[in-house]
């Protein structure tokens, strides 16, 4: 379970590069989207739409996620957010979740930390995950394959006051 040098350097960037503090406001419909969209144009604040209409978690903070870095949102979420400037706002963007819209606050600057440095923690960590994904999908697995049948709940009761 080896870890990729471009895997390592995925996860350094995602810890140690820019990071972006960003509002989202997350719809089940693309209707609604459209109509929060249109409320943008006219000055109603990002945050007060995040609170109101937001399905996400962070409604209750005016959308606010962040600061967030590259790996830690969808693929497809990411490449918006990481597009945009200061103070823009996105399009609208689907995912599995619903229909996003961003602003984006501003970005920063994590304090500069040389790869080499903590590659070899970052390598630790990578491993830990892997195993542990592995581990997850052979539970998966066996529990798929096991043929389990419960026992007959009087004779398990039997069994277990009568002892070994």
């Amino acid at each position: 379970m080896a870890s990729s040098e471009d895997e390592l350097k995925q996860l350094y960037e995602s810890r140690y590069g820019p990071h972006a503090v960003v509002q989202m406001i997350v719809v089940k419909t693309l209707r609604e989207a459209k109509m929060i969209q249109d409320k943008l144009k006219t000055g109603v604040s990002f945050a007060q739409l995040a609170r109101l209409h937001s399905i996400d978690e962070s409604r209750g903070g005016g959308g606010v996620l962040g600061p967030v870095g590259r790996g830690e949102l969808l693929p497809e979420l990411e490449k918006v957010v990481f597009s945009l400037q200061p103070g823009q706002t996105s399009a609208i963007v689907s995912s599995p979740m619903g229909f996003h819209m961003f602003e984006l606050i501003n970005y920063t600057e994590p304090q500069p930390v040389p790869y080499q440095q903590v590659k070899q923690e970052l390598q630790e960590e990578l491993l830990d995950s892997k195993f542990s994904a592995a581990r997850e999908e052979l539970i998966r697995n066996l529990r798929a394959r096991a043929s389990i049948v419960p026992a007959d709940p009087q004779s398990a009761l039997e069994r277990v006051l009568s002892g070994p």
